[in-house]
């Protein structure tokens, strides 16, 4: 077992670096170098996001006149949504709760959209940056 050892309370620290269950921290964490949260899911066609913790990328590839559901999120996560592959058609993405606007469209392959979800005020989803893309 060697670079292995136990952190606290059964969590086990690898020695290429992961640790496995779940993690809390109270303070401040500060990451010398870039800090990555795993989290991709491709959608292909009409659906809905699943929606998890964290950071996560949704690869769409519109197949027609696509209408995709996005749930409301957690406090504080971010989404990015990238058309990967597309036919020439729109796809249409409705969150539950989207600030300023009703739904986004994109209808090109690059075009994409990153919103963060906010829970203070009954926000919901904020746009926060992205290419291509349009509202209503």
């Amino acid at each position: 077992m060697a670079n292995e050892f136990i952190i606290k309370n059964g969590f086990i620290s690898k020695g290429d670096g992961q640790v496995e269950g779940d993690t809390s921290l109270t303070g401040t964490l500060e990451v010398n170098g870039e800090f990555r949260e795993k989290g991709f899911t491709s959608l292909t066609g009409s659906g809905t996001i699943t929606v998890s913790g964290g950071t996560s990328i949704v690869n769409l590839r519109i197949t027609g006149l696509d209408a995709v559901n996005l749930p409301n999120g957690n406090d504080g996560q971010k989404l990015t949504i990238y058309v990967q592959q597309n036919n020439g058609t729109d796809t249409t993405i409705t969150p539950t709760t989207l600030l300023g606007a009703t739904s986004i469209t994109m209808n090109a392959a690059g075009d994409s959209v990153q919103l963060l979800y906010q829970t203070t005020g009954g926000i919901g989803w904020v746009i926060i940056g992205g290419n291509g893309f349009t509202t209503s």
